[in-house]
């Protein structure tokens, strides 16, 4: 029955014609607001992701043995927290692979070490090289010696850090923006 069920999906998929793979592919939100299309054809772009939260800690020729490896794969995106917090770290926050750490002051997410977004942003650049979408993970930076912006109520400093962020950012073309790190 698994046989002739794989056998009719890829028939269909052959014959009423392949959804979008190339993550080069300008996408656009479908009409009715549930899909990823491409903007010119209007198919639906095929969402193939890995999650590699924390790909920002390679150096740069281990992120193209990764983008080489999943291209082949036929992968169309990779999830990628931009500051996730680990609590096995001694500063909650993973380093990239420099070294840096995201925040100058781990009290406050607003004060950048732009050392560490810059390698955000260089790996967003080589993961388009590869024909990859960056799904970035934004998130709320929050930690065990800070309240997160949704759990304090600071509304004022989530607006800040989500402008700060899209403002940032906002040149790649190949960077989907998700919100997470549920905190329950």
């Amino acid at each position: 029955m698994k046989k002739i069920i794989y056998f009719l999906f890829i028939f269909i998929l052959f014959h009423i014609g392949m959804p979008t793979f190339a993550a080069g592919a300008d996408l656009t939100v479908s009409n009715d607001g549930h899909w990823l299309v491409n903007r010119d054809s209007g198919e639906p772009f095929f969402l193939m992701a890995d999650s590699a939260w924390r790909l920002h800690s390679l150096s740069s020729s281990e992120q193209d043995i990764y983008f080489r490896n999943r291209q082949n794969k036929r992968f169309t995106a990779c999830y990628v927290g931009l500051t996730t917090y680990w609590s096995s770290d001694p500063d909650g926050y993973g380093a990239n692979a420099n070294g840096d750490m995201p925040f100058n002051d781990s009290s406050d997410c607003l004060d950048w070490n732009y050392d560490y977004f810059e390698h955000i942003s260089s790996l967003i650049a080589r993961a388009a090289s590869y024909d990859m979408y960056i799904i970035l993970e934004v998130g709320e930076p929050c930690d065990s010696r800070r309240d997160c912006f949704v759990g304090s109520g600071n509304t004022s400093e989530a607006r800040q850090w989500g402008e700060q962020v899209g403002d940032y950012f906002k040149d790649h073309e190949n960077v989907i923006f998700a919100l997470g790190q549920d905190r329950d």
